[in-house]
């Protein structure tokens, strides 16, 4: 929003040592500037109030004393919502006193440090101020004791310069194109004061956007969020989705993490090496690896698989089973962990059902032990959430609910006996 033109609102004084405004309403969202001045006798620094109570801040290196007079810049900013108000001012000491306001749009935060005060003993102050940004307009403020009208610095235009009380006069002008660093004034008062501020545009808002359990909607044609930092989570994990290949970086153990959706992933390079936690599919067949240290070994027909730690000693039993929908198995377990409920016999029993039936396992009653061995695999990747012992875990559950079956049959075929 561009810097507005300086609006004249109020001006006020007396041959007293306070003087009080006429009521008037500044507009919303503006800065505001009241340039009070004691005069005569000796004067102190100016007091400044408004009917509100509300807070005005000095602009710093401001208060001058010269001659007879005692200056004084300050400023406030205006809300939404404006209310009517008068002000005063006033000065111990002075045999006169005098403000006038104006309002600024379209600027804010700190005040700009482009401001200089100078002083003149024949009514003509200067000043030399900084280079302006481009966005920036001056405004230029005069107190002078006694005479008449004043000349602004060249190029700027007067927003007020009338005489608030008989030897008081104050003028305030402005240039909102190519203000000049060398400003002065002419004027026919004996002891006078001039100040010069760069008012710059008011910089664009930051925002932070903050949501806890509830979505957030951003609207608009070109409306952006930015993150700067990181995307992390506890325990739940975090899922990427789309077509495309990603491959991230983890501090060692982890390394590197492929992941496709379901487009091919191709890693290319001399020592290239693609390490998967999961199953490896080729041609038209598929192979399986199982285990911590599990191998594969491929020469022409031939499929030469070892088992890692995973696999159980000894013998193996009759029938072990493959597991084809780990995915919606895993989906399953993390879906229950996930959820805010206890996780009571009856909830783990129905998670159990969907687990043996997602692995084609038991189509017709599943015996007792099965749930029990799957069940305290589910209780083991709650209490331990790392992903890579998913698969072990369910199938070494399995193998040995088998196992405790086989060994069931046995016992019941020898109490037959």
């Amino acid at each position: 929003m561009a810097v507005g033109t300086p609006v004249h609102l109020i001006a006020a004084g007396a041959t007293s040592t306070t003087a009080t405004s006429a009521s008037f309403t500044p507009s919303a969202n503006v800065r505001i500037f009241a340039l009070a001045t004691g005069r005569g006798g000796t004067p102190s620094k100016p007091t400044f109030s408004d009917s509100l109570g509300g807070t005005w801040a000095e602009v710093p290196g401001s208060s001058t004393p010269h001659g007879n007079l005692w200056g004084l810049l300050l400023y406030q900013d205006v809300g939404a919502s404006p209310a009517a108000r008068t002000v005063t001012v006033g000065s111990t000491g002075a045999t006169q006193v005098g403000c006038e306001v104006v309002e600024v749009s379209g600027t804010g935060g700190a005040i700009s440090s482009n401001f200089q005060v100078g002083t003149s003993d024949v009514g003509d102050p200067s000043v030399g101020m900084a280079a302006y940004a481009p966005t920036s307009i001056c405004v230029a403020w005069g107190i002078g004791s006694a005479g008449s009208a004043w000349a602004p610095p060249s190029g700027f235009s007067e927003a007020y310069d009338l005489s608030p009380a008989t030897n008081v006069r104050l003028n305030v002008s402005y240039d909102m194109v190519s203000p000049s660093t060398s400003l002065t004034w002419a004027s026919t008062s004996t002891s006078a004061i001039g100040y010069a501020l760069e008012i710059p545009e008011a910089a664009a808002g930051t925002y932070t956007l903050t949501a806890n359990t509830v979505a957030v909607t951003l609207t608009g044609s070109s409306a952006t969020t930015k993150v700067d930092r990181n995307l992390s989570a506890n325990t739940a994990a975090i899922s990427l989705t789309g077509s495309s290949a990603t491959l991230t970086y983890t501090p060692v153990p982890t390394g590197y993490v492929l992941t496709a959706n379901t487009a091919a992933v191709s890693l290319s390079g001399a020592s290239a090496t693609l390490k998967v936690g999961r199953k490896v599919q080729t041609g038209s067949g598929s192979v399986s690896l199982q285990g911590g240290a599990a191998t594969l070994s491929y020469s022409g027909e031939v499929q030469t698989v070892r088992r890692g730690d995973d696999a159980p000693s000894g013998r193996l039993p009759a029938f072990v089973p493959e597991i084809p929908e780990l995915a919606e198995i895993e989906e399953v377990i993390q879906a229950e962990i996930k959820r805010p409920r206890t996780k009571t016999r009856k909830v783990k029993r129905e998670v159990t059902q969907q687990i043996i039936r997602l692995a084609g396992l038991f189509a017709e009653d599943m015996p007792p032990v099965v749930y029990r061995q799957v069940d305290k695999a589910i209780t083991r990747i709650e209490n331990n959430a790392d992903d890579h012992l998913l698969y072990a875990a369910i199938q070494l559950a399995i193998i040995k609910a088998i196992e405790a079956e086989e060994e069931d049959e046995m016992m019941m075929l020898l109490m037959v006996a």
